[in-house]
């Protein structure tokens, strides 16, 4: 989880650059980084008060050192299971790009952990396809390096 969080907040001091906010929730203010908590990135969190409505929160600023209690606030439409466990992952999937050339799909495909069975074509073909885009790359390399 370390290089996690380290990327974590770097991406926040981008965001920061850029005037962006986000929007972090933990079950407690013990579960944050020690990075993130030592550092401008954190400006502030939310107290889930003790009322009986439950729509109040307070704000509390770490930088400005001030309280504000927030009230009206709307239910969310985002149903959610509070005991589930969000999964973590250090990169996100990578989106498929939409290619002209079959052969190029296929090889995408294939290169991406399904079978020739998935992709309903035969071995001989993917050994084809990947010869092909091989010898491409290779002779371009060529003709750029001369």
């Amino acid at each position: 989880m370390s290089s996690l969080n380290i990327k974590l907040i770097d991406h926040f001091q981008v965001l920061r650059k850029y005037k962006l906010s986000t929007i972090a929730i933990t079950v407690n203010e013990k579960y944050i980084d020690n990075a993130a908590l030592g550092s401008d990135v954190l400006d502030g969190y939310f107290v889930k008060p003790n009322y009986k409505n439950q729509k109040i929160a307070l704000y509390s600023d770490y930088l400005e050192y001030f309280t504000k209690t927030l009230s009206g606030i709307p239910p969310t439409l985002i149903d959610f299971d509070t005991w589930d466990v969000a999964p973590f992952k250090e990169h996100g999937e990578t989106l498929k790009p939409r290619f002209k050339d079959k052969d190029l799909t296929i090889l995408w495909d294939w290169s991406h952990g399904k079978t020739y069975k998935d992709l309903d074509v035969h071995p001989m073909k993917i050994n084809r396809v990947s010869k092909k885009f091989i010898k491409e790359i290779l002779e371009k390399q060529v003709h750029t390096s001369q």
